[in-house]
């Protein structure tokens, strides 16, 4: 995503994904990949 090329430049979606945090945006491991994204999505 872009945000993901913004803020880190050797982002890779293979192996981490960029989540909002209580802190802001913050790198997840691949494994919780689809956690993160069902927390973004409001659990869909």
């Amino acid at each position: 995503c872009g945000v993901c090329r913004e803020l880190i430049r050797d982002y890779d979606p293979s192996t981490c994904v960029v989540v909002r945090t209580d802190d802001g945006l913050g790198k997840a491991p691949a494994d919780e990949l689809i956690p993160a994204l069902a927390w973004r999505t409001g659990g869909t």
